[in-house]
């Protein structure tokens, strides 16, 4: 019996934040959705970085303020991992969830 791939137990993303979106609409986003981790992507759809709860605790950022301010620099997995690797990185990075993305580092969705 094979180890299941990321691709198959993934959820669509919900949240999707910018650099230049402001904290205050994506905490409201976040607690609509309960979504701990939110994929930050650029202008192409790439991932440039995360923003989550933690962060945010940590940081102490204004509402105000950009999501640029607050995001980490980007973590994921790929879509083509198995459960296994993907299990091992968010235990090793000590997050919640963590962003799928394909071969070109954009978001995968189901």
């Amino acid at each position: 019996m094979s180890t299941p791939l990321v691709s198959e137990l993934m959820d669509n993303v919900v949240v999707i934040a910018k650099p230049k979106d402001i904290i205050s609409k994506i905490i409201s986003d976040m607690r609509d959705y309960k979504a701990w981790v939110v994929p930050v992507i650029n202008e192409n759809g790439k991932l440039v970085g995360v923003l989550s709860y933690r962060d945010l605790l940590e940081r102490r950022i204004s509402l105000r303020s950009k999501v640029s301010s607050a995001m980490s620099p980007p973590y994921s997995v790929s879509q083509d991992s198995d459960l296994v690797k993907a299990m091992t990185k968010i235990l090793t990075l000590r997050v919640r969830a963590i962003p799928v993305v394909d071969s070109s580092m954009s978001l995968s969705a189901s």
